[in-house]
């Protein structure tokens, strides 16, 4: 019998889940839509105080639409809005700060941005020529010994930071400062070697 219970609960889950889905593909309803409507006057201030108690934030959500998000954010918001449990304002200014939050964890997630990589094309574009790549390669030994390991086992060999740091004993953020540094010490001396050669 207690299996039974268990069933009828999983049922009512997932039933409501399904009901949940579906509900997001109708349209609003026009106690819905008057909510939503009201409920845009509050995505400036709730962007700019977004953006002013999160200032490391801001660089990431230049590059979105934060406006964008936070409307879509207030059309499913007036979903589930419930009027006698909360102010128009209230509601909707957590509605558009979770939104935002969601769109800058997506961000760091995303591949180009994880902190696990450091892109090989910073160092070296990937249709380099030959002579480029020679050239690189010249530069790769003008670089101190340790950080030029760090250099060779992370873009060469493939290891991860995670993977270095422990093998150096080192945090994986330092080995990517210290490999990012050399990145830049390697393209500057391909661009005077270029700008000599």
């Amino acid at each position: 019998m207690q299996f039974m219970c268990r069933v009828d609960v999983c049922t009512s889950v997932a039933k409501r889940r399904v009901d949940t889905a579906d509900e997001m593909k109708r349209p609003l309803t026009r106690q819905q839509q008057a909510a939503a409507i009201e409920a845009l006057d509050v995505i400036e201030p709730a962007v700019r105080a977004y953006l002013q108690r999160n200032p490391s934030y801001a660089k990431i959500l230049e590059s979105c639409d934060v406006y964008s998000v936070a409307r879509l954010a207030i059309a499913d918001g007036a979903r589930t809005y419930k009027p006698h449990k909360s102010s128009v304002s209230t509601y909707f200014s957590t509605v558009v700060r979770n939104a935002l939050f969601k769109e800058v964890q997506r961000f760091k997630r995303s591949k180009e941005h994880a902190p696990e990589r450091v892109m090989m094309e910073q160092a070296l574009e990937q249709k380099a020529s030959h002579d480029e790549k020679h050239v690189a390669l010249e530069c790769l030994e003008v670089l101190d010994p340790d950080v030029r390991s760090l250099v060779e086992a992370h873009i060469i060999e493939g290891q991860s930071l995670l993977q270095i740091g422990i093998a150096v004993n080192r945090d994986w953020r330092t080995v990517k400062g210290r490999i990012l540094c050399a990145l830049d010490e390697l393209k500057n001396c391909v661009d005077d070697q270029d700008f000599l050669g």
